[in-house]
């Protein structure tokens, strides 16, 4: 009669099923981080021309306030967890995206981290928070008040 694979009482340590199932929960909170960055995206405004991808990207950038990220974190944010995508491909995107915003006349700036990934300086960063929230917010009527 065979024993189910789920079973480990022949040998293993309840020490080690206890650090496999703490590093388990790990992977799923950072499967599930990465999900949530892949998702959300901010309504950038429409006049930038940036795609749904680009606009993630960018947010990627934006959340990571002034630190670069990897290459591979950013093709989690473009195409999910198991891209099917060479990826040089984020460095096509950032090169659209730096386009956009030079022709948009919006003042930032993605940089290359050389071995590292990318970045958008942190005041960049909130500048851009700032554009984006200034248009969202709901104009008031003065001539009300």
């Amino acid at each position: 009669m065979s024993r189910p694979l789920h079973c480990l009482d022949d040998g293993v340590s309840p020490h080690v099923v206890r650090g496999l199932r703490e590093q388990i929960d790990l992977l799923e909170e950072q499967v599930r981080q990465y999900r949530e960055a892949a998702e959300s995206t901010v309504p950038y405004p429409a006049e930038w021309g940036l795609t749904p991808k680009e606009a993630r990207l960018i947010g990627a950038l934006v959340r990571a306030r002034g630190n670069a990220v990897s290459v591979p974190r950013l093709m989690v944010a473009l195409y999910g967890l198991e891209p099917d995508v060479e990826p040089k491909i984020v460095d096509v995107f950032v090169c659209k995206i730096r386009r956009k915003l030079r022709v948009a006349g919006v003042p930032v700036t993605v940089r290359t981290v050389r071995g590292e990934g990318f970045r958008i300086d942190a005041q960049d960063a909130d500048r851009l928070r700032r554009l984006v929230a200034d248009r969202a917010a709901p104009e008031v009527d003065t001539a009300a008040l």
